[in-house]
């Protein structure tokens, strides 16, 4: 996605201008570059689970700390994505909704993923909160 952007701040004409580029404007270049540091965070902390996890598993299980965090973790990312991927198509002009944008089925795909159980945002944080607090899960609670 931020590299769709980046190529359509290079090319891209702003409409109702004389002509104006994208690439010429403060704005997306801001777009680009905060965008470009929430994903590095995003992705700095998804790893950071991950060797947990693997470091862990090469000595035994995970504890339920361990897996409600990288659950946490997983479903922090795909709220971020939502954050980062809404931010960059808001910033890239109407015409990225056209059905054969790329940019659109990004926006559409992370949008499916946050429905998923798994990164239900509410539901995790509950969950992870409860494991934090040491509260006895439910029965239908999976970690």
């Amino acid at each position: 996605m931020l590299e769709l952007f980046e190529e359509r701040t290079r090319s891209r004409i702003m409409a109702y201008s004389l002509g104006d580029k994208a690439i010429d404007q403060p704005s997306p270049r801001m777009h680009l570059a905060a965008q470009s540091a929430a994903i590095d965070a995003a992705r700095s902390s998804w790893q950071r689970a991950i060797d947990d996890l693997e470091a862990t598993a090469q000595q035994g299980e995970p504890s339920l700390a361990q897996r409600a965090h990288a659950r946490l973790t997983a479903a922090n990312a795909v709220r971020s994505s939502r954050v980062i991927v809404g931010d960059l198509l808001a910033a890239a002009g109407a015409s990225i909704y056209n059905i054969n944008s790329p940019m659109q089925r990004y926006q559409r795909d992370v949008e499916v993923l946050k429905g998923h159980a798994v990164f239900d945002w509410d539901r995790t944080t509950e969950l992870a909160g409860r494991v934090m607090l040491d509260l006895e899960l439910g029965l239908t609670d999976m970690v």
